[in-house]
């Protein structure tokens, strides 16, 4: 072999294999992934049987279908949601269709319980964990699962006097404030709990004593999406609040863990929801285009894959292969389940995303310069 030619393998070689490399890597994150996420019913009866589950959201969507899981398998289930969506011809809302069929589902229909509450509404939301303690006891888990999506160009999204519709605002309420809202109530009833003796205040962790440690959650998931940890065009409100979420989470993955409570974000990927049908009729037609066509999952299989991954203890996962990508290029503070291999892998989920970001750019200029054209 000549001098030429070695040079031309060995700068072959150095190119090819770290590839290779960062494609084994992707192929056993994304087994490991597949694994994590396969639901069997007999495990989530295991760990829920028994258990008090507060689900926000649960009169529709993922968490209805949640719920349904959890009913199944023999939790105490207490769903959440504002109850004013009054259906005229039944006059029952959809959280008291819920309730009904949910009901169904459990052996002791007693076990499951629904509240109408604007989970905004901060003195509203302690209000109702102190009646739902003494109901039903503090929940052992917690499925925050409530929230919208409303994609629009942010300049068709600017505050109008006499309109509550403004995106930004609104999303941020729905999305992130819902959530640190029945967070912020537990932890505040948890505190409630009698008066604390100086012992007590030695004892304290992240300012709870060991009886108010007692009644916080062993599980919070929070429902955050895809794009709390990217965004593009028309996804500016959306995103803000999602990213505020996942901001939320993190932190309080931390901060509780010394309280023995595991906390978890969801990133699923499109559902087959009244929700979408309501985020499809204002998403921008570029914002579509830059998405693709993509196969909705049920709310029941994207709940399945929720607590199949929760209870294999994945800190932030995703049911949606895209979204495993996202969470493994995404710098953040959570535990990674593979590090190895996600290093591996990292090479390769750069180029797809570098790529990605500029046919993303492409398109959205060439998308308004042809709009432009046609006018």
């Amino acid at each position: 072999m000549s001098f030429t030619s070695f040079l031309l393998a060995g700068g072959f070689a150095y190119v090819v294999n770290p590839l290779v490399l960062s494609l084994v890597g992707l192929g056993c994150v994304l087994a490991a992934w597949a694994a994590s996420g396969r639901f069997h019913p007999a495990t989530l009866r295991k760990h829920a049987n028994g258990r008090h589950v507060l689900v926000t959201g649960g009169s529709k969507g993922l968490g209805k279908a949640a719920a349904a899981e959890l009913a199944q398998a023999g939790a105490r289930v207490t769903i959440v949601a504002r109850g004013k969506d009054v259906d005229s011809a039944t006059g029952k809302s959809s959280l008291d269709a819920a309730l009904e069929e949910l009901r169904t589902l459990h052996s002791d229909p007693s076990f499951v319980r629904a509240y109408a509450v604007d989970l905004s509404d901060y003195p509203a939301v302690v209000s109702f964990v102190r009646s739902l303690r003494g109901a039903a006891g503090m929940p052992d888990w917690l499925v925050a699962a409530a929230g919208s999506a409303t994609p629009g160009y942010l300049a068709d999204q600017l505050p109008a006097d006499g309109k509550r519709e403004h995106a930004h605002d609104w999303l941020m309420s729905g999305n992130y404030t819902a959530s640190v809202n029945i967070v912020r109530a537990v932890v505040q009833v948890a505190k409630e709990t009698g008066a604390a003796t100086s012992a007590d205040a030695a004892l304290s962790v992240v300012g709870l004593t060991p009886e108010q440690q007692a009644l916080m959650p062993e599980r919070i998931v929070f429902v955050g999406s895809m794009l709390s940890l990217m965004s593009f065009v028309g996804y500016s409100a959306y995103s803000a609040s999602k990213y505020a979420l996942q901001g939320l989470a993190e932190g309080l993955r931390s901060e509780f863990k010394p309280l023995g409570t595991k906390v978890h974000v969801y990133l699923p990927g499109n559902m087959d929801t009244p929700g979408h049908v309501i985020e499809n009729s204002t998403k921008p037609k570029i914002t579509a285009e830059l998405e693709g066509a993509s196969t909705l999952v049920t709310p029941r299989d994207a709940a399945q894959f929720m607590f199949a991954s929760m209870l294999n203890d994945r800190y932030i996962f995703s049911n949606d292969l895209l979204g495993e990508l996202v969470r493994v290029s995404a710098s953040t503070s959570a535990p990674r389940p593979n590090p190895v291999f996600e290093i591996m892998a990292t090479p390769l989920i750069a180029i797809i995303f570098s790529a990605w970001v500029a046919f993303a750019d492409f398109s959205v200029a060439k998308y308004f310069r042809n709009k432009a054209a046609s006018i």
